[in-house]
């Protein structure tokens, strides 16, 4: 009876040392913080990383929240179960949706399992997390990365104060239109003119007796300053259709405006 007493009291004395160096020791946790400060924007999951050592099979990190009243707002858990005596990661997740904007502290600790029992530890940690309101981008400034020509698009680009961009496509140059003015007949010779268009690389003009433009004849004026021109050897007291339209060329590719059309009739003499 004396032996069972006696080794009971040994057990009893075994658990309440080592559960005494459990709890007390002054080095556990073994935390250690990736981001001792950090700034998140509200709405998006703040992740709190801590390189751990194990010390148990059963732990649990434990993370609490509080805002600049020194209020709890939040308690965040990790639980795992340990199978590598080395150094790990671990992370714990907080979701800010709804929170206000400030600076918050973070606390972190750990409960274990020893000795049939959760067991908190002694000490903590504590990093720091600030919220920020969602940053409203403002895409004004912008840069012409390529102009835009008359036969293709350009592009440029807008940036925000937060260094975000966007590109946006620059539709291609668009060639204005020339006027044809009233043209003048003086015998078998029709004389026109038409209004000078900027850009333009020259101008082209087709006549016809076809209102449709039949069997039409083409002129082109290569000179882009040169706003006149005389249709000559026509056929006396006939009534003819003109038209005549900017184009603009790159010398392989040629871009046009719309057609100015007039009519005339030329003289019987």
């Amino acid at each position: 009876m004396k032996k069972r007493i006696f080794g009971l009291m040994l057990i009893i004395l075994m658990v309440i040392s080592i559960n005494s160096f459990d709890v007390s020791a002054t080095d556990y946790p073994l935390l250690v913080p990736k981001e001792w400060e950090q700034t998140v924007t509200i709405g998006n999951t703040a992740y709190f990383n801590y390189d751990y050592f194990p010390a148990f099979k059963y732990e649990e990190i434990i993370v609490d929240v509080y805002n600049s009243n020194n209020t709890k707002v939040a308690t965040c858990t990790h639980s795992f179960y340990n199978t590598s005596e080395y150094v790990q990661l671990y992370t714990v997740e907080w979701d800010t949706s709804g929170k206000p904007a400030g600076e918050y502290k973070v606390v972190a600790t750990c409960k274990f399992y020893s000795l049939y029992r959760w067991n908190y530890a002694p000490n903590t940690l504590t990093t720091k997390i600030t919220l920020v309101q969602p940053h409203t981008h403002s895409f004004v400034n912008y840069t012409i990365d390529t102009p835009a020509t008359y036969f293709n698009e350009g592009i440029k680009t807008y940036r925000c104060s937060c260094g975000e961009t966007i590109t946006e496509t620059i539709p291609k140059l668009v060639l204005s239109n020339t006027t044809l003015k009233k043209p003048t007949a003086k015998g078998k010779n029709i004389s026109i003119k038409w209004n000078r268009v900027k850009g333009a690389s020259g101008y082209e003009i087709e006549y016809s007796t076809s209102k449709y433009f039949y069997n039409s004849k083409s002129i082109t004026v290569d000179n882009p300053r040169k706003i006149t021109y005389k249709i000559k050897k026509l056929k006396k007291n006939k009534k003819y259709y003109i038209r005549a339209r900017a184009y603009v060329t790159d010398g392989t590719n040629f871009v046009y405006s719309k057609w100015s059309k007039k009519s005339i009739k030329t003289k019987k003499k």
